[in-house]
């Protein structure tokens, strides 16, 4: 979304809660400059005419902000910027041979001397859809700039590699979890777990078809989403250690604590101080908490 890109847009989540197209737009505008034009910039071009984006606290270039870069390109409509994110990658962190032969080394140094020999699965997904969103967008170039050859072959390689004995996959084809990295047998929650969170916190509100807002109903969200990150962890991470032993029980109990009191509790409160600055008066929520405190003065 560049400049103009609010011309385009049907209707979006800001203009609902009541802010202006023009308003909107201005923000896009300052967004990009601050992240890829102005003096605090993480955007940089070497002398070849490629484009990275500097990891400003470990001084290097991972796959994990490269690919995130490029899906801000791509959604912007700044396909020089994409195109150079993109050549800057396939130049310097797509990997050609050896165990990981295919997939992209995650943390490379801006001189593009590589720090590490294996990938970070999280980058190789953005990539994917990133250049999925660039081909749908522009249609495909050639050779690097042939986005969806490039899509077909990350994700047939993601899926089937070690299948010749060689390498591994970055799925695991028996639960189709994605892996911390292909050569283990864990996953990570960052991977592929914000849509059971956002499932399992709005049970309680959809419950109530989204009429009750209070401290019980955000203790019970809170313990709902504790219980669900409780039992993968106990499916997924801690593997051979029983729900019923004492390290499962305890586990469990202290999932479920923090939840409510973290998750639920302190949420709630911050909800309140929030609410009561009238910044969450566009919202049904932040309505209904104003409405009471009126009936309570």
């Amino acid at each position: 979304m560049g400049a103009g890109a609010m011309g385009h847009m049907e209707t979006s989540l800001f203009e609902q809660c009541g802010y202006s197209r023009e308003a909107i737009q201005a923000r896009l505008e300052r967004n990009w400059y601050e992240m890829f034009e102005g003096p605090d910039k993480i955007y940089w071009e070497n002398d070849e005419g490629l484009g990275y984006v500097m990891d400003t606290g470990n001084h290097d270039v991972r796959t994990e902000g490269m690919s995130y870069a490029m899906m801000i390109a791509v959604q912007y409509g700044r396909k020089d910027v994409f195109d150079k994110l993109w050549g800057w990658v396939m130049k310097y962190m797509f990997m050609t041979e050896g165990l990981h032969q295919g997939y992209f080394v995650w943390s490379v140094d801006p001189s593009g001397v590589p720090n590490a020999d294996g990938p970070a699965p999280d980058g190789e997904e953005y990539f994917a859809m990133d250049l999925f969103l660039a081909s749908a967008r522009w249609g495909d170039g050639e050779g690097v700039y042939e986005y969806s050859r490039h899509v077909r072959s990350i994700l047939h390689t993601c899926v089937h590699q070690g299948e010749d004995g060689e390498g591994y996959p970055m799925w695991n084809p028996e639960n189709h979890l994605i892996k911390f990295i292909p050569e283990t047998e864990w996953t990570d929650p960052s991977y592929h777990l914000p849509h059971f969170y956002e499932v399992f916190a709005e049970l309680p509100f959809a419950l109530t078809r989204y009429r009750v807002f209070n401290l019980p109903i955000s203790m019970a969200s809170g313990a709902l989403v504790a219980l669900e990150y409780g039992v993968y962890l106990m499916l997924f991470r801690y593997r051979g250690v029983s729900f019923l032993s004492p390290r499962g029980v305890i586990h469990m109990i202290s999932e479920l604590v923090g939840g409510v009191l973290i998750a639920g509790v302190m949420s709630w409160y911050l909800y309140r101080a929030i609410a009561a600055t009238g910044a969450l008066d566009r919202f049904a929520s932040g309505r209904a908490l104003r409405d009471d405190a009126d009936r309570r003065g």
